[in-house]
């Protein structure tokens, strides 16, 4: 049983239409509403969005036009009626893009849990404001290529990127099927859009591949309880480079993707060669994103590889083509020299988004932490990912990283006006 309420203040008090998603300013500053592209409610995109995750997880969603009951015993006789085993409401209470040159978006979102009792089981709110780079040329279009992947992000970190949220939804339910560990809904997608078949996405995985050729992957000697896990991760990483070196970059991504989450959520701290491996899969995933387009996500998982291996730096990544000449030409991360700081309002963080935790975390009950120096932008968007201190396994860097880049602050300034500072940043893990 599943429904979304709008409770935005200008659509609910002030008159907007319930298609209404912000403004774009004129030239002279003179505000116009912005509506959703099919005119349709924006609680309709937001139900659409979530619904679809939802059923790539194996979940069956039926909507309701009834809101939220109040009391346990309501929503229990609502989900007895129903013949739904868990009851999902969504609230929007803040959602609004305003465009002039930049896009600045603020968010609202609260997702509720409940159970076949009417009890309460999870909940997630997330809140923030941003702002995407735009267009001096051509603003409103800058906007629709860049405000809608930000959104559909921003469900997925609601509801099937929440791990209290979506272990609420499995319960206990026998037969239910959930993504497999080490690839997420979204990477799931991804490979089934790329044409990936179910036992080839199962593959990926797990990090089982078919016997690949063998390019330039640096081998080490492993042994102990972890070889075969390691063995299965190397071949894996050559069967990506392969696909990479023959200009296959677009194809390997889902692959490399859910290589990369896998490695993360497994390695061990210790494991022979470690660093090197998870370094290998990260540049490779690089590659990848780069491929389709996602300059900066490359770039930036770029610099997080030569952070985890330093010898990736030397390395001559033009031999995959223009993309690899692409990422072997931005020097700007270690060319920057450190800025004046004197009299310089430092960064403020406004949007976390918090990791998932590896199934090996850490020495025993010790919480561990990754430790970055980061640039944060004049848009607030941090960049050069250097990591200055790893406590636990290379996959802790990976997973840590992956989650800073998310994160949003409001940028420093200099006499008033926002600068590129670096920032040094820490996060924790807690073992299990």
């Amino acid at each position: 049983m599943f429904k979304v309420r709008e409770s935005r203040a200008p659509v609910v008090g002030e008159g907007e239409p319930s298609s209404w998603v912000g403004e774009q300013r004129s030239g002279f500053g003179i505000p116009y509403n912005v509506l959703t592209t099919d005119r349709r409610p924006f609680a309709r995109t937001v139900q659409e969005t979530i619904e679809k995750d939802l059923e790539a997880m194996g979940f069956q969603v039926a909507q309701v036009n009834i809101d939220l009951p109040r009391g346990q015993e309501a929503i229990a006789r609502s989900l007895r009626d129903s013949g739904a085993e868990r009851a999902v409401f969504v609230e929007i209470l803040k959602f609004n893009s305003n465009t002039y040159h930049n896009i600045d978006v603020e968010w609202d979102f609260e997702v509720q849990v409940f159970g076949p009792s009417g009890a309460h089981l999870a909940d997630n709110r997330i809140e923030g404001r941003t702002t995407l780079s735009g267009s001096l040329l051509n603003a409103p279009g800058a906007a629709k290529q860049r405000v809608p992947p930000f959104f559909y992000q921003l469900m997925r970190e609601l509801v099937v990127e929440n791990a209290e949220v979506t272990k609420a939804l499995a319960g206990e339910v026998p037969g239910r099927v959930v993504p497999p560990l080490g690839c997420t809904v979204e990477q799931i997608l991804a490979m089934r859009d790329s044409g990936l078949g179910e036992q080839q996405i199962k593959a990926a995985c797990e990090g089982v591949v078919p016997e690949p050729p063998t390019p330039p992957v640096k081998e080490e000697q492993s042994s102990g309880p972890q070889a075969t896990e390691g063995d299965d991760w190397l071949s894996a990483l050559k069967a990506v480079d392969a696909q990479l070196l023959a200009g296959e970059g677009v194809g390997a991504l889902p692959t490399a993707t859910a290589l990369a989450a896998r490695m993360a959520t497994r390695m061990h701290e210790g494991h022979p060669g470690g660093s090197h491996l998870m370094a290998a899969a990260t540049a490779f995933r690089a590659l990848a994103e780069t491929a389709t387009g996602n300059d900066q996500h490359g770039l930036w998982l770029w610099e997080l590889a030569n952070s985890l291996d330093p010898e990736f730096s030397d390395a001559e990544i033009s031999k995959y083509g223009d993309n690899g000449k692409w990422l072997e030409d931005q020097v700007g991360c270690r060319d920057s020299a450190e800025p004046d700081l004197d009299d310089v309002a430092p960064p403020t963080i406004i949007k976390k988004v918090y990791p998932a935790n590896p199934v090996r975390t850490a020495r025993g009950s010790v919480p561990v932490e990754v430790a970055f120096r980061i640039v944060v932008d004049e848009n607030g968007v941090p960049r050069c990912p250097r990591l200055i201190d790893l406590q636990g396994s290379p996959g802790l860097a990976y997973v840590a990283g992956e989650a800073l880049r998310g994160w949003r602050f409001e940028p420093a300034t200099k006499a008033g006006e926002p600068i590129a500072v670096p920032y040094t940043v820490g996060i924790e893990f807690s073992s299990r």
